[in-house]
């Protein structure tokens, strides 16, 4: 089983004047650690702690180089690939799953006539998710990449019972947004959740993931 794990600094002041702090930090846990999941599920690398993503397996379809979207065809392609290989079921199942910034992208696309682009048949049955948890640095720097499958197939094996908390109060961290928390200068605490889990697709030829999405200039 992989680790994965969050930390949520707050300060003493919230912890003794906020009567419903309890709530707040099962939110902010909960939110950490979704981003965490959502995260591994996808872009995991396999790697260390990481568990292995979609974006990493080597057994699911790829629509490559799809470059700037002007059209719905690549979706369409990546539809396709998972039909080809028997998916049994009405393609309203699948799920496409983007950043958001691409998910803006092919909401402004328009046709000839400066109308807003119709979806394919089956992409239009797609259920549309978007996460911040698909990278978007790829390839030459400003690539990313989608997936559509059916995510019924993909499984999250929990090694422990849920999520480990533990309070420390002492040490430094530093943030996604490189703000640095120093628990003792700054009268802090910092709240440390960890899950251990796997995942794994049992059937990854009904996942095609299309790389080499390029964003908006």
């Amino acid at each position: 089983a992989k680790t994965l794990a969050a930390i949520v600094p707050v300060t003493l002041e919230l912890m003794e004047d906020v009567s419903n702090f309890p709530q707040i930090v099962e939110n902010a846990i909960a939110a950490a650690m979704g981003v965490k999941l959502d995260y591994a599920c996808l872009s995991g690398s396999g790697a260390a702690s990481e568990p292995k993503g979609v974006y990493t397996y080597t057994t699911v379809n790829s629509v490559t180089t799809v470059g700037y979207p002007t059209s719905y065809a690549e979706v369409s392609d990546a539809v396709s690939e998972i039909l080809t290989d028997n998916f049994p079921d009405d393609v309203s199942e699948l799920s496409w799953i983007q950043d958001p910034r691409d998910a803006k992208t092919f909401d402004q696309m328009t046709d000839t006539t400066s109308q807003p682009l119709r979806p394919t048949p089956w992409v239009a049955k797609l259920k549309q998710f978007n996460t911040t948890a698909i990278d978007t640095d790829l390839g030459s720097g400003a690539e990313s990449w989608a997936c559509v499958g059916d995510f019924r197939e993909m499984v999250i094996g929990m090694r422990t019972s849920g999520v480990v908390i533990r309070l420390i109060d002492a040490g430094q961290v530093t943030d996604e947004t490189s703000v640095t928390h120093n628990a003792v200068s700054e009268l802090k605490y910092f709240i440390i959740a960890h899950l251990r889990a796997d995942l794994a697709l049992l059937r990854p030829a009904w996942f095609c993931k299309l790389t080499g999405i390029i964003g908006p200039a």
